[in-house]
């Protein structure tokens, strides 16, 4: 995991990994992005998945995900 992830959710089903993870920006703003690892059961496998190859969440539902982050949220 990189020094870049703030914070991460993850779940693992039937042996995909699932995570969620908020990504800090370059200018001090943030974003969050879903992915999976479907080859491995690690948690920071799909973390890593995740940060570098997730899709992008709605601002929404990153807020909703991770409440406590504050700052712009990268469109």
């Amino acid at each position: 995991m990189s020094n870049s992830v703030m914070a991460h959710r993850y779940w693992n089903t039937n042996g995909i990994g699932i995570a969620i993870v908020a990504v800090r920006g370059m200018v001090g703003d943030w974003a969050a992005y879903i992915g999976a690892e479907p080859t491995g059961q690690h948690e920071h496998d799909a973390v890593e998945a995740a940060e570098q190859y997730g899709e992008k969440l709605s601002e929404s539902h990153a807020h909703f995900l991770f409440p406590s982050i504050s700052g712009y949220y990268r469109r």
